[in-house]
């Protein structure tokens, strides 16, 4: 079914990776998508001012949208996604002023340097951009067929694990990283780095890494690592802790109301909060 897919679309090629996902006729790979217009727009609320650092909106106000530190440093020099995220040595920011990074908004926001402009933290996404600043013309994407390359090579792994290395490595080294190589042997490692360029190319893309992880039972760590301290990148994630699927905080709980209402759901039905 993913080489149905596959055969469906053209992907997003090395070249135009940095098009900001704003205009559905600007994403050959685009299966599902909502076009914006001026009569369906939400400003405040659409997802260029949730993620566009550069406009004044959600992102570049008050929260800004980086990539997991890690997440980040996993990334080859020649992996052209490195792209998708402001970063000191790689990605500066063009606008940037003489420290950090920098957003043309009004002077009394926090953050705000002497200059006028506000800092923006090192791993901000630029991944979605509005479309020439107008959030009336930025479309949305739902969904890639590039999800499908993932989809097909997690299939092949659990029959070929040969197969489903070359479908990866394919992959990245074609659109994304020339330099990639796979180096995982094992069914799960393999797996394991199917499921991070997963995670990397589909960024912000869709709770992808929760459902992958959720399907295979597998946990999000999101601690301190003392290889990625040795090597000077910094955790920057908030909450620096592991979650075990079997935990109830990664369980949505049935909502009270469908309890009392659906006499063939009891107590016993219902995921336990400890």
């Amino acid at each position: 079914m993913a080489d149905d897919i596959l055969a469906k679309y053209t992907l997003v090629s090395k070249e135009n990776y940095n098009n900001g996902f704003n205009r559905i006729e600007n994403v050959p790979s685009l299966i599902f998508g909502f076009k914006m217009t001026a009569d369906n727009c939400q400003t405040w609320a659409t997802w260029c001012s949730q993620m566009d650092p550069y406009m004044s909106g959600y992102a570049g106000m008050w929260a800004e949208r980086p990539i997991h530190s890690y997440l980040y440093a996993r990334l080859n020099p020649t992996d052209v996604r490195r792209g998708w995220w402001l970063n000191k040595t790689d990605n500066p920011d063009p606008d940037a002023a003489t420290s950090g990074y920098a957003c043309l908004l009004p002077s009394n926001l926090p953050n705000t340097l002497a200059s006028g402009v506000k800092a923006r933290s090192e791993y901000v996404s630029v991944k979605f951009r509005s479309y020439n600043g107008d959030w009336n013309n930025t479309d949305l994407i739902y969904m890639r067929a590039e999800e499908a390359v993932f989809i097909k090579a997690e299939a092949e792994a659990h029959s070929n694990i040969a197969a489903a290395k070359k479908t990866l490595k394919d992959y990245v080294t074609t659109y994304r990283d020339p330099g990639y190589d796979i180096t995982a042997a094992s069914l799960d490692d393999v797996v394991e780095e199917i499921i991070l360029q997963k995670r990397i190319e589909m960024w912000m893309e869709g709770a992808l890494e929760w459902l992958d992880r959720r399907r295979l039972n597998m946990p999000i760590d999101r601690r301190d690592d003392a290889a990625m301290t040795a090597a000077g990148v910094a955790n920057n994630h908030i909450y620096k802790a592991m979650w075990e699927q079997n935990e109830s905080g990664m369980r949505f709980q049935l909502p009270r109301s469908v309890v009392i209402a659906n006499p063939e759901i009891g107590e016993a039905n219902q995921n336990k909060t400890n």
